[in-house]
């Protein structure tokens, strides 16, 4: 089970990485600004936490959180999501991406069970291979003027635009 995290604390990055038998977080405080790689293969982690709405960088957040299955909502204000939910193997349910978001760069890699109408509403600078190895039929929606840009990174034609 995760510590109860201080109020003080802004940065978190790769705090967890590793902890393969975390199963349980607790409520993360509103200061935090960068959560970057911070359950980083937490290969038991079932459920995220709330994001809290300041953070900004989500770098590898979840990354190889194989037991994840549905993906935290993601406050407006995220900019950097490289890597958030890459090989999470169990993960079928995505959250919105909100517009505030310029990368995206590997975010849904690896996710095989994804299986879901992904609504993104960024229009990302960064975004190959976002959808690369996912292997269910996944549709896109959303107000991003790179909706197909994003399907084509599946590379499988298993992403389509709605």
């Amino acid at each position: 089970t995760m510590p109860t995290i201080p109020n003080t604390v802004t940065y978190t990055n790769y705090t967890f990485t590793n902890c393969q038998a975390l199963v349980n977080t607790t409520t993360l405080p509103n200061s935090f600004a960068d959560m970057s790689g911070m359950f980083y293969n937490c290969s038991a982690l079932k459920t995220a936490p709330i994001i809290p709405k300041n953070v900004k960088m989500l770098y590898q957040t979840f990354l190889g959180c194989s037991s994840l299955t549905v993906a935290p909502e993601i406050p407006n204000g995220v900019t950097d999501m490289l890597g958030t939910f890459c090989y999470c193997i169990s993960l079928t349910t995505a959250s919105i991406i909100p517009s505030s978001v310029t990368d995206m760069k590997e975010t849904f890699r690896g996710c095989t069970s994804l299986i879901d109408t992904v609504t993104i509403n960024a229009s990302p600078s960064s975004y190959d291979m976002s959808f690369l190895g996912t292997t269910k039929p996944i549709t896109l929606t959303g107000t991003s003027s790179k909706l197909s840009e994003l399907a084509a990174t599946a590379k499988n034609g298993n992403v389509i635009v709605k």
